[in-house]
């Protein structure tokens, strides 16, 4: 059949004979565009009609379908319905720039579908995404499970307890649903804002995860105020993660190291003592196992630490009658230290020795102390610390065993020396006034 101008009309008289697969009607005006109709059949009495184009490129025949006479229009009409001839001069457009509009339509499918995917991915999606997927860049290796724990926390949905009442939700918790791409500066700002109510530090905390994520997933946000590029004036300032420096002053370590000695739990008492002497991290010691511990050779080793390297410590005196008591009687998969309550022992230690002090303050105590005894190398292995942009303390530096071993020593020793001093006056004041209310009493 020739060419000529298909209108509304003719499209819809137009029939493709029972004998034949299919047959096309030509637009005059537009070249390349036809309908094409298939047979009548039990389905469709007046079988299949669709828009399709024709072209050529690189010298081969091109040939795809636009869309069913019933979604498309021959014209744009009152855009209700998109319009063939409109879209057959696109794709002749295409070809003439040498684009395979074939390859443009997949690309163009592809992205609507990645939109679609993209919203129904939401910010909880992403921190899920983030904690399982995320890698380390120095060494590849995956988030510790506290730090995957903590950021799944961030989102999470307020549990019912115990009581009956209701606990609170993460401090992120008002994202969960919102899609990824959806959270602007203004959701930023109430979600800092309400984590403000927590604390600073527990604000700053949730800033760092919400920018790690969206940082993680390459989302730019318009006027985002925890950018860099943000104006002063509206920036959230996140400062970094400091450790807190409130070590136990040295004339009050002597009575905290003896009021050890009043707090009820034995194993509990030997933690506090173990954090002390060895300058361990307050999770270290808790995940110990007794086969991890080599009494022979006086030490043992602290697996998989915050650096992701095992940790090794050198038996002083102290800490191997610590190890010896904690092993007595257990299997080697067993814990070292089975603990109680924590905050009843450190209530009482308060009490009897007026210092001050939170678990985490041990390990500030430790490097205080040490850093009078050993040379800077020596303690930060002590410490477990890395000696990242230290060239001598990388390539050259090796601390040998003989001198951690007396490290840890000269630590033990200094404390015991204290605790054999004569407590401060007002400690000693604060003892008569003990034993004078008690008197008075009885």
């Amino acid at each position: 059949m020739g060419k000529l101008k298909l209108t509304t009309g003719r499209i819809n008289g137009f029939l493709c004979s029972p004998a034949t697969p299919q047959t096309f009607l030509w637009d005059i005006d537009v070249p390349g565009l036809a309908v094409r109709a298939t047979p009548p059949n039990k389905q469709n009495p007046t079988g299949k009609k669709s828009f399709i184009f024709q072209g050529k490129l690189d010298g081969k025949d091109i040939r795809m379908v636009i869309g069913d006479i019933r979604v498309w229009d021959i014209e744009t009409g009152d855009h209700s319905r998109p319009g063939a001839r409109e879209e057959a001069r696109r794709l002749r457009a295409l070809i003439d720039k040498g684009i395979d509009p074939r390859t443009e339509k997949k690309e163009r499918i592809q992205k609507i579908r990645d939109e679609a995917n993209r919203a129904k991915h939401t910010f909880f999606d992403a921190v899920k995404d983030y904690v399982e997927k995320k890698r380390r860049e120095t060494d590849s290796l995956p988030l510790k499970p506290r730090t995957q724990h903590d950021y799944l926390a961030m989102v999470a949905a307020p549990k019912k307890r115990k009581n009956g009442t209701m606990g609170q939700p993460g401090l992120l918790y008002s994202l969960a649903d919102v899609p990824l791409h959806k959270i602007d500066s203004d959701a930023i700002r109430a979600v800092h804002q309400n984590a403000l109510k927590h604390g600073e530090r527990q604000a700053a905390y949730a800033m760092q995860v919400l920018r790690a994520v969206l940082n993680w997933n390459g989302v730019k946000i318009a006027n985002n105020p925890l950018s860099r590029e943000a104006a002063g004036k509206d920036r959230i300032r996140v400062p970094q993660s400091k450790a807190a420096k409130k070590p136990i002053p040295v004339e009050r370590i002597g009575g905290w190291w003896k009021a050890l000695d009043l707090a009820a739990n034995p194993p509990t008492r030997d933690y506090f003592r173990f954090l002390v002497l060895t300058g361990a991290r307050v999770s270290e010691p808790k995940k110990i196992l007794v086969k991890d511990c080599d009494t022979v050779a006086a030490r043992l080793t602290i697996r998989d630490t915050k650096n992701r390297e095992d940790h090794e410590i050198l038996f002083s005196r102290q800490v191997a009658a610590i190890v010896k008591r904690n092993i007595a009687g257990k299997k080697p998969e067993d814990a070292l230290f089975v603990l109680a309550d924590g905050k009843k022992t450190i209530a009482t230690i308060i009490d009897r020795s007026g210092a001050v002090f939170r678990a985490k303050d041990l390990r500030s105590t430790f490097a205080t102390i040490a850093a009078r005894l050993v040379n800077a190398y020596a303690l930060k292995d002590m410490m477990n610390h890395l000696h990242a942009g230290d060239v001598t303390g990388t390539n050259y530096v090796r601390t040998d065993d003989d001198t951690l071993r007396a490290g840890w020593q000269a630590v033990a020793d200094f404390i015991e020396a204290k605790a054999a001093e004569p407590p401060p006056a007002e400690v000693a004041d604060l003892d008569a006034a003990r034993e004078a209310k008690s008197k008075a009493a009885a």
